[in-house]
């Protein structure tokens, strides 16, 4: 199998581990949306659920993140407003998937 393929398979082998977990917790999130503070106890609360997960955090339609960094046992504030919109995961993201 050529490398590019293997890589595809691996991201949807992943893609399917994750995105019921992950459409749950953003509807979670929507509740806490306008509150940063509220955002990041939902993301610490719930990043153990989320299979392969080791950092959570949430950004607005224009990449600007709206949480902290949280890992578990950890929140970094320090990252709220960061602006991602030009990291590669924003700009080349897998097709949206349906649960």
């Amino acid at each position: 199998m050529p490398i590019q393929q293997a890589i595809l398979a691996k991201k949807d082998a992943l893609a399917s581990t994750i995105d019921k977990p992950l459409y749950a917790l953003a509807a979670r999130c929507e509740i806490a949306w306008g509150d940063p503070d509220r955002l990041d106890r939902l993301l610490s609360q719930e990043i153990g659920r989320v299979p392969s997960c080791d950092y959570l955090y949430a950004w607005d339609l224009h990449g600007q993140m709206v949480s902290s960094l949280v890992e578990r046992g950890s929140t970094d504030p320090s990252w709220r407003g960061w602006d991602l919109s030009n990291r590669p995961y924003l700009k080349n993201t897998c097709p949206s998937r349906e649960s």
